[in-house]
C-alpha cells in the first residue's frame, strides 16, 4: 500500500505543479456539488472535479454537467469519441470538442461514471474567441503551403500508388487564446523519412502549427538516483555530432499509443514560466548528475514516474492518467526553495 501511495505521488505530480487545488466549501464555490477541483495554474480552467457522495448527477446528464460546468459558449458542442469499461466497473465516457461542427484539435476530456453517476472528470479545455468560420483560401490552396512547408524531395503517396495525398480536414486549432480555422495535415515522406501533422491556417494560409509523429529512439539508461539508489531508466537519444540523451520516454505499446514521459528543468523558475524550463541531457547515458544544483534528482523523479506509468498499467490497464496515453510531464528545480 505504501510503494502504491509513493507511485501515485510521481504520477501525479506534473498535474499538482501546475493546478490550484480546491477542496470542501472552495472547490463547491467553483463546481456545485464538488468535494475537490483542480484548476489550471495559467488559464483557470478546469483540470479535474470530484463530485461529494451524496451529490447525484446520473450518467444520462452528463453531457449537460460538463458543458455548464465548463462555461462552454453558444456553438461549441461535446463530441463523445469513445466509452470503455476498466476492471473496476468504471465507465469512462471521451468526449472531444467541436465549434458549430468542426472538430477541435487537442483538448479533450473524459467524464467517469460508477452505478450510473458521475463520480469525477478529467482533461484539458480552454474557453477562447473564435477568429474565423469561414475559410479564406481553398483546400488545395492550403496543402501547396503544407508542402511548402514540409520541404521533402519525395512522398509516401509518390512511390505508392495505394496511396493518395493527404486531403485537409477542417479543425480548430487552439492557438494563443483563441481557436484558428485551419486545414489539418498528416504528412508522410520517404525522402527525408519523415511523418508530421501540419495545421495551415484556413485565412491566412500560413503554417501556424506542426508536430513530430515519428516515435523518438528510447534506449536503457543507468541513473544514479539521490533517493532511490543506483536504477536502470529509458531515455531517448538523439543521434547528432555528438549523439546525446534526455530525460524523456517515448513508446507504443499499453494498449495505445503512449505520448511519453519527459522530465524538464525549471532552473528555479516558478509560475507561470514554464516556457523557460530545459531538458536534462547526458552525454553517455550514465545519469552519475551529483552537482551543487543536485541534479541527480531529476532521475528519482523520471525513474519515479516510469514506475507509476507501468503499475497503472499492469494493475489497473490505465494507459496514463487520462487512459489514452496522454504526455505526462515532471518538472524538477521548481522556484529557490524545492529541489
Amino acid at each position: 500500500m505504501k510503494e502504491s501511495a509513493i507511485l501515485f505521488l510521481f504520477f501525479c505530480a506534473s498535474l499538482i505543479l501546475k493546478a490550484q487545488v480546491y477542496n470542501g466549501t472552495n472547490a463547491e464555490s467553483i463546481v456545485t456539488g464538488s468535494q475537490k477541483v483542480w484548476l489550471n495554474d495559467s488559464t483557470h480552467s478546469i483540470k479535474f472535479v470530484k463530485l461529494k457522495n451524496d451529490y447525484t448527477v446520473n450518467a444520462s446528464e452528463q453531457t449537460t454537467w460538463l458543458s455548464q460546468i465548463l462555461h462552454l459558449p453558444a456553438g461549441f458542442s461535446l463530441v463523445l469519441s469513445g466509452t470503455e469499461k476498466d476492471t473496476m466497473n468504471y465507465k469512462h465516457y471521451r468526449y472531444r470538442f467541436s465549434i458549430n461542427n468542426i472538430g477541435v484539435a487537442d483538448y479533450m476530456y473524459i467524464v467517469h461514471v460508477s452505478h450510473n453517476k458521475v463520480v469525477s472528470a478529467n482533461g484539458d479545455f480552454t474557453v477562447g474567441k473564435v477568429l474565423n468560420t469561414t475559410p479564406s483560401v481553398t483546400e488545395t490552396q492550403a496543402f501547396q503551403s503544407a508542402i511548402n512547408y514540409f520541404g521533402a524531395q519525395t512522398y509516401l503517396w509518390q512511390v505508392d500508388s495505394t496511396i493518395t495525398r493527404p486531403v485537409g480536414e477542417l479543425i480548430y486549432v487552439p492557438l494563443n487564446g483563441n481557436f484558428v480555422l485551419s486545414y489539418g495535415y498528416t504528412i508522410n515522406s520517404t525522402e527525408p523519412v519523415k511523418f508530421e501533422k501540419v495545421f495551415v491556417n484556413a485565412v491566412t494560409d500560413t503554417v501556424i502549427r506542426s508536430y513530430n509523429c515519428i516515435i523518438s529512439d528510447n534506449q536503457p539508461g543507468t541513473a544514479v538516483t539521490k533517493y532511490s539508489g543506483t536504477r536502470t531508466i529509458t531515455t531517448d537519444r538523439v543521434v547528432g555530432s555528438p549523439t546525446y540523451y534526455k530525460l524523456e520516454e517515448y513508446n507504443i505499446g499499453y494498449g495505445g499509443q503512449m505520448q511519453g514521459i519527459e522530465t524538464w528543468n525549471m532552473q528555479t523558475a516558478t509560475s507561470p514560466y514554464y516556457y523557460t524550463a530545459v531538458k536534462f541531457q547526458d552525454d553517455d547515458n550514465y545519469w552519475n548528475n551529483v552537482n551543487q544544483a543536485q541534479d541527480e534528482v531529476a532521475t528519482d523523479v523520471h525513474w519515479g514516474v516510469e514506475r507509476a506509468y507501468d503499475y497503472f498499467w499492469t494493475k489497473f490497464n490505465r494507459n496514463s492518467w487520462d487512459d489514452d496515453g496522454m504526455l505526462v510531464k515532471s518538472y524538477v528545480h521548481y522556484g529557490k526553495r524545492c529541489i
